[in-house]
């Protein structure tokens, strides 16, 4: 995944040899462990490498994180001005990339885990987080601001996406075949049950 704003190119891959206090491992000019991972094998953990370019300069870092998978290396990430925000499994790790700091490690609190993170359409402040189980709409400090549920996971079965968004609505498809529309405010739009030829 590669991300760029007016001052950075980001790129994200995994590291799966990455292991903790480990001599083998690649050397990295930073890395940060803010939930503080003991074993970078469990299935749970990866080691996100993450390199940084500014003009000429740049180094590489390693996030060691709690997330289900990669995701394919999308959509797991924001880049905006000095700040890099990561999703992992149910939360936010957010990292200044010029201090290269750790700024924040924040849980949000949602039953399963989470799939992606996207920017809201312009004129709509904030960000969408599409988790297993639930959407989170986040404003642009990244607290929550309401989340909305369906009937079962946020998985399909069918050619119907499981996520989508759009310029006025969130569209949502469940394991069980369940169509959902909401709006950036949280308002459920259309709720359709599944049908046996969805």
């Amino acid at each position: 995944m590669t991300l760029e704003n007016e001052k950075f190119r980001v790129t994200i891959k995994e590291d799966p040899c990455y292991t903790i206090d480990s001599a083998d491992n690649k050397p990295y000019d930073v890395v940060w462990n803010p939930m503080g991972i003991k074993r970078t094998n469990d299935y749970m953990n990866r080691a996100l490498v993450i390199e940084v370019c500014q003009g000429e300069e740049s180094y590489q870092g390693v996030l060691l994180a709690e997330m289900l998978g990669f995701f394919d290396g999308k959509d797991c990430a924001i880049l905006a001005d000095d700040c890099l925000t990561v999703l992992c499994f149910q939360g936010l790790i957010q990292v200044n990339l010029v201090i290269r700091e750790v700024l924040f490690c924040r849980e949000l609190s949602i039953l399963g885990g989470t799939m992606a993170i996207y920017l809201c359409p312009e004129g709509i402040d904030g960000y969408v987080v599409w988790g297993e189980t639930e959407i989170v709409k986040l404003n642009r400090n990244f607290e929550v601001e309401w989340t909305k549920s369906g009937a079962d996971i946020f998985v399909s079965l069918t050619e119907k996406p499981a996520f989508q968004m759009t310029k006025e609505r969130i569209v949502l498809n469940d394991f069980l075949g369940n169509h959902y529309e909401l709006d950036y405010q949280g308002n459920i739009l259309l709720s359709r049950p599944g049908t046996s030829d969805a």
